[in-house]
């Protein structure tokens, strides 16, 4: 007895072989199951991204409106504390930033070459605040120096992606401003 039958029967099941392997249906959707992850990956990181430069503009604007009021001197005249500076500058702040997780630190130096570019320690690497920041807005024709921190909460993304750079899932944002005050009337 033949193993494979007749030779009809084997030519039959060679020809039903072979169009299954030439088949082309549902290969779309087998490439389509290989690409998603990679896809959606890419996406959502393109997505936080946008978010994180958001905010960081946002941040910038804010600080950049709060840095005017020292720099024509309206909070050394009227006699602007830090509290109330925090208040005013917290005013300005959109929905989406909450008051009570940002540092401000307003400090007087000798000259802009004085100023910078370090991260200064105002925060611990979970975003709590260690230091509430000075408030020395200096006087007319001083050189001043606005740091702003926010920690903001980021999301970990697919396949591994991750823009926090502290603990806790958080990136920490800071926007600074540098500049001579007016020459005021005191």
């Amino acid at each position: 007895m033949q193993r494979w039958g007749s030779p009809r029967a084997l030519e039959s099941r060679i020809a039903r072989h072979d169009s299954i392997v030439a088949s082309q249906r549902g290969s779309a959707a087998i490439e389509f199951a290989i690409v998603a992850p990679i896809l959606l990956a890419l996406i959502v990181a393109t997505l936080q991204t946008s978010i994180l430069f958001f905010v960081q503009q946002t941040l910038e604007s804010t600080v950049e409106m709060s840095a005017r009021t020292l720099a024509t001197g309206l909070a050394q005249t009227t006699g602007m504390t830090g509290p109330a500076f925090r208040t005013a500058l917290c005013k300005t702040l959109p929905p989406f930033l909450r008051c009570d997780a940002i540092v401000i630190d307003v400090r007087t130096i000798d000259g802009f070459t004085q100023a910078g570019n370090g991260l200064p320690s105002l925060v611990d690497s979970a975003g709590s605040p260690i230091a509430a920041g000075a408030f020395a807005p200096g006087d007319a024709g001083s050189v001043v120096v606005m740091r702003v921190v926010y920690p903001f909460p980021v999301l970990p993304g697919p396949l591994g992606f991750s823009l926090s750079n502290m603990g806790g899932g958080k990136r920490l944002l800071m926007a600074t401003s540098v500049f001579r005050t007016e020459p005021y009337s005191q």
